[in-house]
C-alpha cells in the first residue's frame, strides 16, 4: 500500500516537471541551444525592438497631450456656459429689483428673466455630465449643483425684506460658478492660464458691479420701507466695498492681461457723480429730495449697465479665446497622434517583414515544438495517465507518437529528449496501474476467503441461535449475529475497493418490497435502534438491485448514526413524484458538513476516484459511490434544513423499481 502511494508521489511529481519543462523549452532553453546564425538574426532585430519601444513611449506622451488638451477643452466649454449662467442671475437679480418691489412676480419682465437663467442652467448641466474630473472641478461642480438647487427659493424670497439677503443669496450663487474658472489652466499652456486669471477678474469685477446696482437701485425703490438710518448706512457702506472690490478686481485684469485691457473702465464704477449718488441714497433722504439731486433709478441703471455690459463683452471675449485656443490645442495633439501612430505602424510593418523572413523556418519548427509540448503536458499526458488509472493489467498500451520536429540541429534534439521524458512518464503510470492490479487482485481475494468464513461464522451462529433456550446467552448470540453481518459488509466494501463488478453475486431472484430492502440495510447498522422508517411507498424493488441498494443504505445509515447526537433518531423517509422519480432521503442531526466540504464530498459520489490512500478516509462514501454508478443511481448530500444535520438523498431510476 505504501509503495503504491510513494509510485502515486513520483508520478505527479515527473508530472510537474514535465510542465515545467514545457514552459521553459521556449525561453532559457531555446536562446542557449540556438546556432549563431539564429542569433545574429535575432540580435539584428533588438535596435529596432528598442526604437519602436521608444516610439511607444513618444505616442504614451503625446496620447496623455491629447487627453490633457482634450481635458482643457471640456474645461473651457464648461467655464463658458458657467460664465453665461453668472451672467443671466446676475441680469435677473438687477434687473428684476424693479417689478419685484412693486409686486410684479407673475409673467412679464421677471418671467423672461427666469425663463433665460433656466434655459443656459440647463445648457451647463449637459456639460457638467460630461465634465472631467480633473482637481477640485468635481467639488466645485457639486457646489454650484447645490447652490442652484436652492435658486427657486431664492426667487421666492426675493426682495421681501429690507437689506441685501437677495442681493448676497444670488452672489453666493455667482460665486461658486466664478471659481470655476480657475480651472482652466489645467493641462494647458500659458496663454490659457493667463487668460484663466483674466476671465476670473473680469467676471469677479462684474460680479461686484452688478450686486452694487442691485443694492443701490434696491434702496432706491424701497426707500420707504428700507429701515432704519443705520441699516441704510450699512447698505451704503456695502456699495462702496463692492465699488471697491470692482476697482481692484480691474487693475487685476489690466495685469493679468499684460495691459490688454485697461484699470478704468469706459464709464467709472469710482467717478464722483456716482459715489455721491450711493452717499446720498445711503443718507435716507426722500424720492423728491434724491431726484432734486439728479438721483434717480433710470440714472443709476444706466451708469451703471454701460460697466455691466461692457465687462461681459470682456468676459465672454475671453472664455471664447480660452475655448478657441483649448479647441485648436486638442486638433493639434490629435493630429500629432495620428501621425505618429502612423509613422510607428509603417516602421513596425517594415521591421516586422525583414525579421520574419530571417526567423520563418526556426519559428514554424519552434511553434510545432511548443504546440507539441503543451497539447502532451496539458492534454495527452494527463489523459493517458487518468486512462491508465481505470484499466486493468491486460489492457496496458504505451506507445507514443513523438513529436514531428526532423532534422539534426538542437530543436530536433530537444524534441527527441521529451520523447524520452514522455515515455518514461507513461511508462512508470503504466507500472503503477500494474501494480495497483495486482493490488486490488490480492484485496478482492483476501475479501473473499473471509466473506466465506464469515459466511461459515454466521451459519453456525444461527444453528446455535435456533437450539440456544437460554433468553441471556440468545440475546448474546444475536449480538455477534449482527457484528458478523457488519463484518461482511465491510468485506463487501473491499471488494468495491478492489474493483469486483462481478453481477451474479448481487441477483436476487424476482422484485423485493422496498420496505424489505430498508429494513434489511437497518439491520446492518449498529445503531439500527435509532432508525425510524416513515412514509414508505408500496414499491418493490428489482433483483439485480436489491442487494447494492441494501449496500448502499446501510452504509449512509451507518454514517448518520455515527456522526449525530445519540438522543435522536436518524429518519428514513422515501418520496415517490409524479414524474417516477423515487427518492429515499435520510436525514440525521448532528454537526452537519461545511459546505465546501459537501460539495467535494459531492463531487467524489458523483465520480469515484481511483483508489489511493485518500480514498480510505472516506470509504464508506467512496463505496456508495461505486455502487450507486454500477445501477445509474445519484447520491447527494445536502445541508439539513433549518436545524443541524445532514440530508442523504438516494434517487432510484426507474427502471430499477416497480409498483
Amino acid at each position: 500500500m505504501l509503495k503504491n502511494y510513494y509510485e502515486t508521489v513520483r508520478a505527479k511529481r515527473l508530472y510537474r516537471q514535465i510542465r515545467s519543462l514545457g514552459s521553459r523549452v521556449i525561453r532559457k532553453g531555446f536562446w542557449e541551444k540556438q546556432r549563431l546564425p539564429t542569433k545574429i538574426s535575432i540580435s539584428l532585430l533588438v535596435p529596432v525592438l528598442l526604437a519602436v519601444a521608444f516610439g511607444g513611449l513618444r505616442l504614451r506622451d503625446n496620447q496623455a497631450e491629447w487627453r490633457s488638451a482634450s481635458t482643457a477643452e471640456q474645461t473651457a466649454r464648461l467655464v463658458q456656459a458657467a460664465t453665461l449662467v453668472a451672467h443671466h442671475l446676475e441680469r435677473e437679480r438687477d434687473l428684476s429689483v424693479s417689478p419685484l418691489i412693486a409686486g410684479k412676480r407673475d409673467g412679464g419682465l421677471v418671467g423672461d428673466l427666469y425663463r433665460v437663467t433656466s434655459a443656459s442652467i440647463s445648457t451647463l448641466k449637459q456639460h457638467t455630465e460630461v465634465a472631467p474630473s480633473t482637481g477640485r472641478l468635481h467639488d466645485r461642480l457639486v457646489e454650484v449643483d447645490r447652490l442652484l438647487s436652492g435658486l427657486p427659493e431664492v426667487r421666492a424670497r426675493a426682495y421681501l425684506a429690507p437689506g441685501v439677503d437677495t442681493e448676497e443669496a444670488y452672489s453666493d450663487i455667482v460665486t461658486s460658478l466664478l471659481a470655476l474658472t480657475n480651472e482652466l489652466s489645467l493641462g494647458t499652456g500659458s496663454s490659457v492660464t493667463s487668460d484663466a486669471r483674466a476671465v476670473y477678474a473680469i467676471a469677479l469685477a462684474k460680479e461686484a458691479i452688478s450686486i452694487n446696482r442691485a443694492i443701490v437701485m434696491h434702496m432706491l425703490l424701497d426707500v420707504r420701507n428700507s429701515g432704519d438710518p443705520v441699516t441704510r448706512h450699512t447698505q451704503a457702506a456695502r456699495s462702496v466695498g463692492y465699488q471697491s472690490l470692482a476697482q481692484i478686481a480691474r487693475k487685476e485684469l489690466s495685469s493679468s492681461s499684460g495691459g490688454e485691457f485697461e484699470a478704468s473702465p469706459r464709464s467709472d464704477l469710482t467717478s464722483p457723480g456716482m459715489e455721491q449718488m450711493v452717499r446720498h441714497v445711503g443718507a435716507g433722504l426722500s424720492n423728491q429730495q434724491l431726484a432734486s439731486q439728479g438721483v434717480t433709478p433710470d440714472r443709476w441703471m444706466e451708469g451703471a449697465g454701460v460697466q455691466f455690459d461692457e465687462s461681459w463683452e470682456i468676459e465672454s471675449m475671453l472664455t471664447a479665446r480660452a475655448v478657441h485656443f483649448a479647441s485648436d490645442s486638442t486638433r493639434e495633439a490629435k493630429e500629432a497622434l495620428i501621425d505618429e501612430v502612423l509613422a510607428m505602424l509603417l516602421a513596425l510593418l517594415i521591421t516586422a517583414t525583414l525579421a520574419l523572413a530571417m526567423v520563418r523556418s526556426m519559428v514554424s519548427r519552434l511553434t510545432i515544438l511548443r504546440d507539441s509540448v503543451h497539447r502532451i503536458a496539458n492534454q495527452s499526458l494527463p489523459d493517458v495517465v487518468a486512462s491508465l488509472s481505470s484499466v486493468t493489467s491486460e489492457a496496458i498500451d504505451t506507445v507514443i507518437a513523438p513529436i514531428s520536429v526532423d532534422g539534426s540541429d538542437e530543436i530536433a534534439e530537444l524534441a527527441r529528449a521529451f520523447d524520452g521524458l514522455h515515455f518514461q512518464a507513461v511508462d512508470l503510470a503504466a507500472g503503477q496501474a500494474l501494480l495497483r492490479g495486482n493490488i486490488n487482485a490480492i484485496l478482492v481475494n483476501i475479501s473473499r476467503r473471509n466473506q466465506h468464513l464469515v459466511t461459515r461464522q454466521v451459519g453456525l451462529i444461527s444453528e446455535l441461535e435456533r437450539t440456544e433456550m437460554d433468553e441471556a446467552r440468545l440475546e448474546r448470540l444475536f449480538e455477534v449475529d449482527h457484528l458478523a453481518a457488519r463484518i461482511l459488509r465491510n468485506g463487501e466494501n473491499l471488494l468495491v475497493l478492489g474493483g469486483d463488478d462481478s453481477a451474479g453475486r448481487r441477483l436476487v431472484p424476482g422484485a423485493v418490497p422496498l420496505i424489505d430492502v430498508l429494513r434489511a440495510a437497518i439491520s446492518e447498522v449498529e445503531s439500527y435502534s435509532r432508525v425510524e422508517l416513515k412514509d414508505i411507498p408500496n414499491v418493490r424493488i428489482e433483483g439485480a438491485v436489491v442487494i447494492d441498494l441494501m449496500h448502499l443504505i446501510a452504509e449512509l445509515l451507518e454514517n448518520a448514526t455515527k456522526f449525530s447526537v445519540e438522543n435522536f433518531k436518524v429518519l428514513m423517509t422515501v418520496i415517490l413524484y409524479p414524474d417516477r422519480r423515487l427518492a429515499i432521503e435520510i436525514l440525521d442531526r448532528g454537526v452537519g458538513i461545511a459546505p465546501d466540504v459537501i460539495k467535494g464530498l459531492n463531487d467524489k459520489l458523483r465520480m469515484p476516484p481511483a483508489v489511493d490512500v485518500g480514498v480510505y478516509s472516506h470509504m464508506g462514501l467512496f463505496v456508495v459511490g461505486r455502487l450507486a454508478s454500477r445501477h445509474g443511481m445519484l447520491v447527494q448530500l445536502y445541508p439539513s434544513n433549518g436545524a443541524s444535520g445532514t440530508r442523504a438523498v438516494v434517487v432510484v431510476p426507474t427502471r430499477a423499481w416497480i409498483i
